[in-house]
């Protein structure tokens, strides 16, 4: 059978007419109906206890509610939440297993914006939040926990530090037992649906059920569809049944015919319109069906859809309403279905021929998760043969991944489909399964080539060069020829924006940085067209990326901004991850400057790309470099970025990232060899700098000042900013040099270099004896000047060089040579610390004293405390040893 088959042999639906309207309320119970909670059923029993339990724990900022299916946790809420103050405003969200923790921490801010007591958050299905979002409430629980007052209802503990909230106070956990129906509030609910008062009917459901409020109404109702109350007692005698064995056996064989088939065609579904219902059965009638299941009062719950206010209750009843399953009856729903019989074979026709209707109206995502749901895998690899792209858009990915999870058979019974598998497996962050697929694709490729699709199967070999594990070039060269065979645009070719796509990620490694743009940009283009906002974003986040490399980083900046935009789900952690490390590194070169006693730049995880990974290096580094940790910045310098060569366009950024380093470090070794190096390369603007601020740490100050001119005029990369550093350096020691017309030439041509691009970075002081730049940049004509010269102005008048700022922390060669290696750093005072760095100052045993408001002979007792744990004799050798151990 074939999706196009799916609706031929169908079962027709149930006669019945129109779905009918209802205009009744709940049962009346307190105030206004709050948005997304569900309805009271009629007959609704308080639950005293419950409430009790919530009157005093929602006081605190979070209450757990733990208990299990069908305990009565979402209508004991919903009924406390409907008899509370009106005044208290009420939020109430589904748990979401997509939900980040952007997403929650965005809920609590909305509530607790512009009140005093912040609004009440209730979380239904806490238990499917994923651990981002699990993360984000334990980390608001800890730090802020007067700006939430939250209800998280979970069928099981989450993952939240308890010890310390509990004892503060913040956190409260209601257990099932305050659950449990007493013996009032049981009898109430045999008498509703049991249809007797009859005492030892009440004796046998309590006996049977515990008190668990679903498992008591299902065995009344199964005794209300017994032959006899003799026989419904006979068998609870005679059984031990469960919950589970009263609902199938019992409480579902009890219902009517059109009420079991609604239930098994809608089994899947978490909400049910009545609309809904009756596309999945065929039934006309089946909104009249679920407003007579929702008289019972457990079996379907009546939801207000979002937005609903008690002003529109009425309007809102009379137009349609939302209805929920007990997660007990969809259950046994879902079990029926894949066990054999009619009623099942005829529920999963009639859902079938609405898979067919959903797939032909464009509805593809639907479609494929429904299908999964009866376990049609193959029919589902048809639907995913054929919208592959979009699905995996639309942040399918679970429903994919849960196909490979559950039946690889058919994963691997249909190649077509490899390639969506693996691209849904990777944007999911299961790298390892996707690798898998995507080799499998590539394997095919080559020994067959007219297996699958060459579009789709070079697609996936260009994403699995990302991993470092394949080389670049072969998949490139293919992919332009066969771009060039294929006609522009391709009409519908969702696959032709992808494999545009993954090109221009591939050229961004290789450093084809031009061709990278356009293909790029074509790509954004065709998904946006194609309804792929997912790749769309995608594209932009590496478009970004490749603006920064190409030396304009406010272009990166905007392409972060609109990547950001639009809906979180279609942006998979990747595409935040090159968001935010665009932005770090625009950040840590741009005004303001950032400050070493700031919070240090937020970095990114790895993005999964070689670029982006290469550029989480150089971020890393730099963020070390701006705490003062030259050994961590050099550290991520050292280590290998991938297991292959690095490109030359990137291999440059590294060495010279390197030679700045070692320019603070004051490593003349290896600004060496770091020259040599470059001029191996063809590098020559980057090796004459290097040889040029070698000349300058040396003292050599007429050589350096020529060299740094040098290195301006020749030919550099504009990733790093070689051209606009050499001219910066080169008017500090010129101006040294007493020539302060070619040091304010040089000096307005490094600023018109960078005023584009907002660097900072060439201005902050890179020649060790050279006049500042701050009083260069104040020293200027008197005419007006450009406003970036103005910022740079403001930001680095009284600002010292990065050279002398670092040179009393880091200990030269010689004195890290001289200082023996120790394992473990002495532990020094606060005082200690202190008249370490009064030592460092150069200041005096006086000096230290005025100070530090201390005597000299108590400055002299802490220096020999000092000199001891620091086993020297003299302030020289004790600044080696602090220096070299970064007590400084």
């Amino acid at each position: 059978m074939t999706i196009e088959h799916l609706g031929q042999g169908r079962t027709a639906g149930a006669p019945g007419s129109a779905p009918a309207q209802q205009s009744g309320t709940s049962s009346g119970q307190g105030g206004p109906q709050v948005p997304g909670a569900p309805w009271l059923p009629r007959g609704y029993v308080p639950r005293r206890d419950l409430w009790r339990g919530l009157d005093a724990s929602t006081q605190c900022a979070v209450t757990v509610v733990v208990a299990p299916a069908g305990a009565g946790k979402t209508l004991g809420m919903a009924g406390w939440v409907r008899q509370a103050d009106p005044s208290h405003r009420t939020t109430w969200v589904e748990g979401c297993p997509a939900w980040g923790g952007a997403e929650v921490t965005d809920l609590l801010d909305a509530a607790a914006e512009g009140r005093e007591e912040p609004a009440l958050v209730v979380i239904d299905d806490a238990h499917l939040l994923s651990r981002p979002a699990v993360r984000a409430l334990d980390e608001r629980l800890n730090a802020r926990p007067e700006r939430m007052r939250v209800v998280l209802l979970t069928r099981w503990d989450l993952g939240l530090a308890r010890l310390v909230p509990e004892l503060l106070g913040n956190l409260t956990v209601l257990r099932g037992d305050v659950l449990r129906l007493d013996d009032d509030e049981l009898t109430r609910l045999v008498v509703a649906h049991a249809r007797t008062d009859a005492a030892e009917v009440v004796e046998a459901i309590a006996a049977r059920t515990g008190g668990w409020a679903a498992a008591t109404v299902l065995a009344a109702r199964a005794c209300a569809t017994a032959h006899s109350v003799g026989d419904f007692l006979d068998r609870c005698r005679a059984t031990g049944a469960g919950v589970a064995g009263t609902v199938a056996d019992e409480a579902f064989v009890g219902l009517r015919p059109r009420e079991r088939h609604l239930l098994l065609c809608t089994a899947a579904e978490v909400t049910v319109t009545e609309e809904l219902a009756c596309h999945l059965t065929h039934d006309p009638g089946a909104g009249e069906v679920l407003d007579e299941l929702e008289r019972t009062g457990l079996l379907v719950n009546r939801v207000a859809p979002e937005g609903t206010g008690s002003a529109e209750e009425d309007a809102w009843t009379a137009g349609g309403a939302h209805f929920r399953v007990h997660p007990l009856l969809r259950e046994v729903a879902r079990r029926r279905m894949a066990a054999r019989g009619a009623d099942p074979r005829r529920a999963r026709s009639t859902v079938l021929s609405a898979v067919a209707l959903d797939v032909a109206h464009g509805q593809a995502a639907v479609g494929l998760r429904r299908l999964l749901d009866l376990r049609e895998h193959d029919l589902a690899a048809e639907v995913l043969a054929a919208h592959g792209p979009h699905l995996v858009d639309e942040a399918q990915r679970v429903d994919i991944n849960r196909m490979v999870r559950f039946d690889p058979a058919a994963v691997e019974r249909h190649p077509e489909i490899w390639s969506a598998v693996a691209r849904s497996l990777w944007a999911g962050g299961l790298t390892k399964p996707a690798e898998h697929w995507a080799r499998r694709v590539v394997r095919l490729h080559r020994c067959d080539p007219g297996a699958l699709p060459g579009i789709q199967a070079l697609t996936t070999w260009l994403h699995l060069t990302r991993s470092g594990g394949e080389p670049v070039g072969p998949p490139v060269r293919e992919a332009r020829e066969l771009l060039e065979t294929l006609p522009v645009p391709a009409s519908g070719d969702a696959w032709r924006a992808l494999l545009l796509l993954e090109l221009g990620v591939a050229e961004n490694w290789v450093g084809d940085l031009a061709e990278a743009e356009r293909h790029l940009g074509e790509a954004v283009a065709a998904s946006r067209s194609l309804g792929l906002e997912g790749a769309a974003r995608e594209g932009l986040t590496h478009l970004a990326v490749n603006q920064l490399m190409a030396g304009r980083e406010r272009v990166s900046l905007h392409l972060c901004l609109d990547s950001a935009a639009g809906p979180a789900h279609t942006m998979t952690e990747h595409d935040r991850a090159r968001v935010r490390l665009a932005q770090g590194l625009i950040e840590v070169q741009s005004l303001p400057l950032p400050r070493r006693s700031s919070a240090p730049v937020p970095l990114p995880a790895p993005p999964d790309d070689l670029a982006g990974r290469f550029w989480l290096r150089i971020l890393q580094a730099r963020t070390c470099l701006l705490a003062g940790d030259l050994d961590g910045a050099q550290h991520h310098l050292e280590v290998d970025v991938t297991s292959r060569a690095l490109p030359p366009h990137l291999r440059v950024v590294l060495l010279m990232e390197r030679a700045a380093l070692a320019v603070l470090m004051g490593d003349l070794g290896t600004l060496r060899s770091l020259a040599e190096e470059l001029d191996g390369a063809g590098r020559e603007g980057e090796a004459a700098w290097v040889r040029a601020v070698r000349a300058d740490l040396e003292g050599d100050v007429r050589r350096a000042a020529d060299q740094y001119v040098e290195a301006a005029r020749a030919p550099c990369a504009v990733q790093p900013p070689t051209a606009a550093l050499a001219l910066t350096c080169g008017a500090q020691l010129h101006a040294f040099l007493g020539d302060p017309v070619l040091a304010e030439t040089l000096l307005h041509e490094a600023v018109e270099l960078t005023q584009g691009r907002g660097l900072v970075s060439p201005f902050l002081g890179w020649s060790a004896h050279g006049t500042r730049v701050g009083e260069l940049l104040g020293a200027g004509p008197a005419a007006p000047v450009c406003l970036w010269r103005t910022d740079l102005r403001r930001a680095l008048g009284r600002r010292p060089s990065v050279v002398s700022a670092f040179r009393a922390q880091v200990a030269t060669a010689q004195e890290r040579d001289s200082v023996s290696a120790r394992a473990v750093v002495p532990p020094l005072s606060t005082r200690e610390v202190e008249v370490l760095a009064e030592l460092a100052r150069g200041s005096t045993y006086a000096d230290i004293g005025a100070n530090l408001f201390v005597s000299e002979n108590t400055v002299k007792t802490h220096v020999s405390s000092l000199y001891s744990k620091l086993s020297v004799g003299r302030r020289s050798e004790a600044l080696a040893v602090a220096r070299t151990m970064h007590l400084l």
